[in-house]
């Protein structure tokens, strides 16, 4: 038992080896092809390639096998029962799945290389009809050089027709290409916004919340506002009416009678007068005191003024 995990392990080792570098032919010879369809080969081209590596038949589809399990190759037919292999795009997380887009790509892929193959022929042809015209030129047979030139003309005509199929069969690798990197780039944004809109609601937020609270920053911001002006107001007390201070007055001093002047010290007489019967004298002092008292509360009233 002891020998035989040894041997399988040993044996797994050396089938590791050789998927590793069967991986690396791929990415260096197949991966960068201009039409970007270089994730479809055929089971046939690519064993040709890898001989070098796997060896025997047998062993390639060992070293397939080893790669399917490990998601870098599957394994598909074309609509000839064709083998065709493709592998796992660098670029891409999913499972390496044979569509029929891609059996589409194989035939497109095997028809241009059909034209290429066509094209070298008649290439060689014009090039020997080229050379007979030159030499019947030489030896004056010009009947000869003119059928020769003839035919020239028609394999060149011939070129120029496969060229075009060649160009528009190109052209529709090149657009299956860009819709299969559409649909990628599609799906990333499904994904993007997928996880944009969970992100969201795990955070509980949503428009009508967002406006919500829009809405009542900017009533918050109204208020602190308003609650500025009120206090940047300067407080002045209410002051007394001009007008009404100046009509007071001129009642009070309209109702002042004038203060009598002192008189003068009489002169001493002989003889005393009787005592007079009036208050000439207490009146003097009431008014007196009256003037007094006017000329405080004037005072007064000038100073709250």
């Amino acid at each position: 038992m002891v020998i035989l995990t040894h041997s399988a392990s040993f044996i797994e080792s050396k089938i590791q080896v050789q998927a590793d570098k069967v991986m690396k032919l791929y990415d260096n010879e197949f991966q960068s092809e201009i039409d970007g369809t270089g994730s479809i080969v055929a089971y046939s081209t690519f064993y040709d390639r890898a001989a070098d590596i796997v060896r025997t038949k047998e062993n390639f589809d060992i070293v397939l096998a080893y790669l399917s399990d490990r998601g870098d190759v599957t394994v598909g037919q074309g609509r000839d029962g064709e083998q065709i292999l493709k592998f796992r795009d660098t670029m891409s997380e999913e499972p390496v799945r044979f569509t029929e887009t891609d059996a589409s790509v194989h035939d497109i892929r095997k028809a241009m290389s059909k034209i290429e193959k066509d094209i070298g022929v008649l290439e060689r042809k014009v090039d020997k009809l080229d050379g007979d015209c030159r030499a019947a030129l030489r030896s004056r047979d010009k009947t000869r050089a003119a059928n020769l030139l003839r035919q020239k003309k028609r394999f060149q005509k011939d070129i120029a027709d496969k060229d075009i199929q060649y160009q528009r069969l190109l052209t529709m690798l090149q657009q299956l290409s860009a819709t299969k990197h559409n649909k990628e780039i599609i799906d990333a944004y499904k994904a993007g916004t997928a996880a944009f809109k969970a992100n969201l609601a795990r955070h509980g937020m949503t428009a009508d919340k967002i406006d919500e609270t829009m809405d009542e920053v900017a009533s918050a911001i109204d208020d602190y506002r308003e609650i500025e002006d009120a206090i940047g107001q300067a407080i002045v007390p209410k002051l007394h009416d001009d007008d009404d201070l100046e009509k007071e007055l001129d009642e009070l001093i309209a109702k002042q009678k004038p203060v009598p002047s002192s008189p003068s010290p009489a002169k001493e007489v002989p003889k005393l007068p009787e005592v007079p019967s009036n208050t000439l004298g207490y009146r003097e002092l009431e008014e007196d005191e009256d003037a007094m008292n006017l000329e405080k509360r004037l005072a007064r009233l000038r100073s709250a003024m």
